[in-house]
């Protein structure tokens, strides 16, 4: 009798346990809807503005769209972009998104995973802010590959026009040239600088024009553009425009790609020494 009591307690509390469970995994009773179209539409829309939803799960929003079946919904880990979303994690969120809703629906949640390989790789040739301009050498017959990778703050303080890297991207890239996307990490293969592409005296240099593009320093008679983003050093350490002067023996760093033939931009200006 006493067996069968404690059989009896202990399936009671198997029960529980897995009524637990269930509800734990269940969507709150919410009930199912289904939508069409339009409305599949609409909720895509209004899902991918819950950014806040997405950071408190530690994913950031790729992609929300919807086909004639579902709405799938892209995302990435935020601090470790190369693991993909368990299961619990991909459930997690699907509940939230039900919530958010008021009832479930038909989802997919996929996980963009960054790939084991670099998918940009090449010499930096122009700082801009965050942004890194990434260029990789010529194929024959056409250009070479030219990337602008916009990092997040702080990644990119300690790069140097000349080092060559290594980058992975979120995957989305404007189609434009260059290139435009925004970087989720990257490795320094070379830290050697260079000593740019030519070095010489400036014999004529335009700094005051109006028209920021018609700046320009003359090296040994040979012209370059001048940029907004055109980095100026003093041997090494950051310097000035307004520094430069004619007689002065300075190396110069160019985009390493042609935007107008025959037409040299100048990405860094280094002052070796001044007369």
């Amino acid at each position: 009798m006493l067996r069968e009591k404690r059989k009896h307690t202990l399936w009671i509390a198997l029960l529980a346990m897995l009524a637990i469970a269930v509800g734990g995994c269940g969507h709150s009773g919410l009930s199912r809807k289904n939508i069409n179209q339009p409305e599949r539409d609409r909720l895509s829309q209004e899902l991918s503005l819950h950014r806040e939803i997405f950071a408190e799960r530690g994913v950031q929003l790729k992609s929300s769209y919807s086909t004639n079946e579902r709405i799938v919904i892209e995302v990435r880990k935020s601090k470790a972009p190369w693991e993909a979303l368990s299961t619990e994690e991909t459930e997690r969120l699907k509940q939230d998104l039900y919530e958010i809703a008021g009832y479930t629906f038909d989802l997919r949640i996929d996980s963009f995973v960054m790939p084991k390989q670099a998918d940009i790789t090449g010499t930096i040739t122009a700082l801009d802010g965050n942004r890194v301009l990434v260029v990789g050498e010529a194929k024959a017959g056409s250009n070479s590959s030219a990337t602008w990778v916009r990092f997040p703050s702080g990644l990119a303080e300690e790069l140097r026009i000349g080092y060559q890297i290594n980058a992975w991207s979120d995957g989305m890239f404007e189609e434009s040239y260059p290139v435009q996307t925004s970087g989720l990490q990257l490795q320094v293969v070379e830290f050697e600088a260079g000593k740019g592409e030519h070095e010489g005296t400036i014999t004529d240099l335009s700094l005051d024009d109006t028209d920021v593009a018609q700046r320009y320093i003359e090296v040994d008679q040979r012209k370059y553009r001048l940029l907004p983003y055109t980095k100026y050093k003093a041997n090494g350490e950051t310097g000035a425009q307004e520094n430069l002067n004619i007689g002065d023996n300075v190396q110069v760093w160019t985009l390493g790609y042609e935007i107008v033939p025959e037409e040299k931009f100048a990405s860094q200006i280094n002052v070796l020494s001044s007369p």
